[in-house]
């Protein structure tokens, strides 16, 4: 029988369960099935180099079955950070790398993407010289008190992220706010908060905070709110080998916060229901039109400057005073998991949605999945006709 990969970034000795893992695999692997195609879950650090095989998960119909199999030649991999798994068989990451490409397996989303998408700044510079793609300025911070006033007077606020993203974690943003400065520190959830009356001391403090690791300092934006909250619109675009395609919805962010992720507590909408309460049904559909045309515009410029075809994109934007979009980062986690549900929600069973869960999964988790097996097919096909006797 046929087979697809998809790879999973878990260590541990135990089958991909996180929900957006599976909310994944599962449309993968029933849109593959109809066409007579296994998909094969596994992580990089159960591959055995010397037999080619490895001890992985076929996705059936009801679950996980256990299953050792030979690597196959085409791969998903459930996001376009880097893998993290600590490898066995004396192979660490880079190395598994040049294995798989040197034994003529391929990888979706391609292991050049997913460097370029995890450094914050890199991306930045490259889709800078468009200037039909607005971004706020992004610099690497060095440190220096000079370089945070050049920022602030552009805006009054001012972000300092880690530079290979953390998931909305060990964020400093900095305010000046009527002669004083308000630093916000986001770690788990939890925000600190810490005032100063110079900016030299509040330079500092935040200097001495990121030291030790390499940070990016960002211009934040007069952004339009929702009820009082930062929002940002999370686009995916999906290659489904012929065209590309483009899902999306709202995050925003949790009161009184100024980080709008969903792994700081924000809460998902679709995009049409929000623009709609805020614009009206004909201002939102215009706005819906100028975010796609934007998001499109983006991922040209991205796609040319990769060898490799790439099958999905996602990006963060937000939407300032004048109604302009403006590209916050590129996301390496994309998903289209909850828009509409309420804050933690989990399915009861992915494998079998029922009632209003079928309504949520049929809307946004399936046809992210479906688009994702359709490149996969597309690619499996086209070795295949490559490779015929």
């Amino acid at each position: 029988m046929k087979a697809i990969g998809f790879m999973y970034n878990y260590s541990e000795n135990k089958p991909i369960t996180k929900y957006y893992g599976l909310f994944r695999i599962i449309p993968i692997a029933n849109y593959l099935r109809e066409y007579g195609i296994e998909l094969q879950v596994y992580s990089p650090k159960h591959v055995n180099p010397d037999t080619k095989m490895v001890m992985g998960y076929l996705v059936g119909e009801n679950g996980l079955i256990p299953k050792i199999f030979p690597i196959p030649k085409i791969n998903g991999n459930w996001y376009t950070g880097m893998n993290r798994s600590k490898l066995t068989h004396t192979m660490g990451k880079d190395e598994f790398r040049e294995w798989h490409l040197s034994h003529g397996i391929s990888t979706y989303p391609p292991y050049e993407l997913c460097s370029f998408v995890k450094n914050k700044l890199t991306s930045y510079e490259a889709l800078n010289d468009n200037p039909g793609i607005l971004q706020p300025v992004t610099e690497l911070y060095q440190g220096t008190q000079t370089q945070v006033e050049s920022l602030l007077t552009l805006s009054s606020t001012v972000f300092f992220k880690p530079w290979k993203g953390n998931k909305g974690d060990n964020i400093y943003i900095l305010k000046q706010l009527q002669g004083k400065f308000i630093v916000h520190y986001y770690l788990k959830r939890q925000v600190e908060e810490f005032l100063f009356s110079t900016l030299k001391d509040a330079s500092q403090f935040i200097n001495k905070r990121t030291a030790k690791h390499k940070f990016i300092i960002q211009q934040g934006l007069d952004s339009i709110l929702y009820e009082q909250r930062p929002f940002i619109f999370r686009a995916i675009l999906l290659n489904d080998g012929d065209r590309w395609h483009w899902l999306h919805k709202v995050v925003v962010a949790k009161h009184k916060s100024d980080i709008a992720n969903t792994t700081q507590d924000s809460t998902n909408f679709f995009t049409k229901d929000l623009l709609t309460e805020l614009f009206g049904r004909e201002e939102a559909a215009r706005l819906l039109r100028k975010l796609k045309s934007t998001c499109f515009t983006i991922n040209d410029t991205l796609s040319q400057k990769f060898s490799e075809p790439l099958n999905e994109n996602a990006f963060d934007l937000m939407i300032d005073k004048q109604k302009n979009f403006h590209l916050i980062e590129l996301n390496t986690q994309p998903g289209m998991t909850k828009p509409g549900l309420p804050l933690n929600y989990k399915f009861k069973n992915l494998f079998s949605p029922e009632g209003e869960e079928k309504k949520y999964y049929d809307t946004t988790v399936k046809p992210h999945g479906i688009l994702l097996g359709k490149f996969l097919k597309y690619q499996l096909d086209k070795w295949l006709e490559e490779h015929a006797a």
